[in-house]
């Protein structure tokens, strides 16, 4: 099972504009905005490989946001996930292998 929480150890840096192209912000600013401990690395994972100024301003809009409720929140993680996997399966971006 591929999870949000895999993004960092499995999808190459080079990868991570390619995968914004396909996501929706508003799937992210919700990931940002409820700030669940175990998201922080997959967070700045993507923020700290897209552009500066895009990462700033889903920081900006995130922190604007009322906390989402864990039903939109499991859900924005759930698309995101399964946007990557579908890239990679479609052989758009390649994953790393699951590691040990």
């Amino acid at each position: 099972i591929f999870t949000y929480q895999d993004i960092p150890a499995r999808l190459e840096t080079r990868d991570v504009p390619t995968v914004m192209r396909d996501l929706d912000n508003e799937d992210l600013m919700i990931v940002l905005a409820t700030a669940q401990a175990n998201d922080a690395p997959t967070n700045e994972f993507l923020l700290d490989n897209m552009s500066k100024r895009l990462a700033e301003t889903l920081r900006e809009d995130a922190a604007t946001l009322p906390q989402p409720s864990m039903e939109a929140y499991e859900g924005a993680i759930s698309r995101i996930a399964a946007i990557v996997r579908g890239l990679a399966d479609a052989g758009t971006i390649k994953l790393k292998a699951v590691p040990d």
